[in-house]
C-alpha cells in the first residue's frame, strides 16, 4: 500500500497564511478567513480541509460554543497538526490505511468517502494518535456507503466485512470501533454490526437508505444505489434489533437540523442508544463543529468505555 505524506503547514508561505487566517478569525472576519485558507497548506487537496474547519468555527461562535480566542486558537493548531508524519493521503487504488499504536488492543474503523483527502483521513487523527489506539481509515472511492466492494479488501459487503476483521486481528485488536459522518455514518453504523464492534459513534449519519422516490431524489449517492445496486438498500435498524450484542451506539446532530434529526431520532427504539442533539445548530456537519469546540475528543473518550 502508498501513501503520499500530507503536506502541511511547514512552508514559510504556509506559516504565513496560517497567520492570515488566524489574524482573520481573531477579528470575526470568518469570511475571509475561509477564502485565506485557500492559500494553506502545499497540498491543494487539503485547502477544502481548512476551510471547512473554518467555517465549522464560526458556526461554533454562533452558537457561543466557544470563545473567539480559543475557537482561532483550535482551528489553527489542527491546521498545523495536518503536517504531522501519521496522517497520510490515502492513494485511490490502495486498501484501507492503518496507523498503529503497537501494544493496542483497540482499533478505531474510520469511515470516510471518495475525496482525494477524505475529512476523516486528515483530521480526526490529531484525537486518535493521543488515545493509544489502532486507526484503520476507510476509504470508498465509489462513494457506495462502503457496501458496493471497497480497493484493497473485495468486491462486496461480506467480504469487506470479513477483511475488516482480518485487520483487526492482525492488530491484535479485540476492541472494535467504528466511526463516521453523514453517508460515512451509515458505513459505520452497517459495519459496526458486521465486524462485532463494542461501539459505534456517527455524526449527522444517514441511517437508511429505502427511500420513496421523493426523498432519495434529494439525496444523488442514494439515488444512485437505489439505480445501480438495488439489491444493496438497506436499513440499519433492523440490524440493530435482530443483532444478540449490538454495539453502544451514539449519534450526534444538529437539533435543528430536520432531515438529521429524523435520521437520528428513528434509532430511538433501540434500547441503550445515546442521541446527542447539538443545540441550535441547523447545518449537516456536527462533527466539524464538534472538533472545534473541544466536544470531540469527550464524544470518543465516551465511545471508548471503560478500559
Amino acid at each position: 500500500m502508498t501513501d503520499e505524506r500530507v503536506a502541511g503547514s511547514g512552508s514559510e508561505a504556509d506559516r504565513q497564511a496560517l497567520a492570515r487566517v488566524r489574524a482573520m478569525m481573531q477579528a470575526g472576519d470568518y469570511d475571509a478567513a475561509a477564502a485565506a485558507a485557500a492559500d494553506l497548506a502545499s497540498s491543494p487537496a487539503l485547502r477544502p480541509i481548512a476551510q471547512r474547519l473554518v467555517t465549522a468555527c464560526r458556526y461554533a461562535l454562533e452558537l457561543r460554543f466557544q470563545r473567539p480566542a480559543e475557537a482561532a486558537r483550535m482551528v489553527t493548531g489542527l491546521i498545523e497538526d495536518m503536517g504531522s508524519s501519521d496522517h497520510l493521503l490515502p492513494e485511490t487504488s490502495a486498501g484501507p490505511q492503518v496507523v498503529e499504536s503497537p501494544g493496542s488492543e483497540r482499533a478505531v474503523f474510520v469511515f470516510a468517502g471518495a475525496d482525494q483527502a477524505p475529512f476523516a483521513h486528515v483530521v480526526v487523527q490529531s484525537w486518535l494518535r493521543r488515545r493509544g489506539c489502532h486507526a484503520v481509515y476507510v476509504r470508498d472511492p465509489r462513494s457506495q456507503f462502503a457496501i458496493t466492494g471497497l480497493p484493497g479488501l473485495a468486491p462486496d459487503l461480506e467480504g469487506c466485512m470479513a477483511g475488516l476483521r482480518r485487520i483487526a486481528d492482525g492488530l491484535g485488536a479485540r476492541r472494535r470501533y467504528c466511526l463516521g459522518y453523514s453517508a460515512n455514518g451509515y458505513s459505520a453504523l452497517r459495519y459496526g454490526i458486521g465486524i462485532e464492534a463494542e461501539a459505534v459513534l456517527a455524526f449527522s449519519p444517514v441511517t437508511t437508505l429505502d427511500l420513496k422516490p421523493d426523498q432519495r431524489n434529494r439525496f444523488p449517492m442514494i439515488r444512485r444505489l437505489h439505480e445501480e445496486n438495488p439489491h444493496l438498500v438497506d436499513d440499519v435498524l433492523p440490524h440493530y434489533r435482530r443483532a444478540a450484542r449490538p454495539p453502544r451506539l451514539t449519534i450526534v446532530y444538529g437539533a435543528e437540523n430536520r432531515s438529521d434529526r429524523w435520521a437520528a431520532q428513528r434509532m430511538a427504539v433501540l434500547p441503550g442508544v445515546r442521541l446527542v442533539p447539538v443545540p441550535g445548530l441547523a447545518d449537516h456537519d456536527s462533527m466539524g463543529v464538534c472538533m472545534v469546540s473541544r466536544r470531540f475528543g469527550p464524544l470518543l473518550d465516551e465511545m471508548f468505555g471503560p478500559a
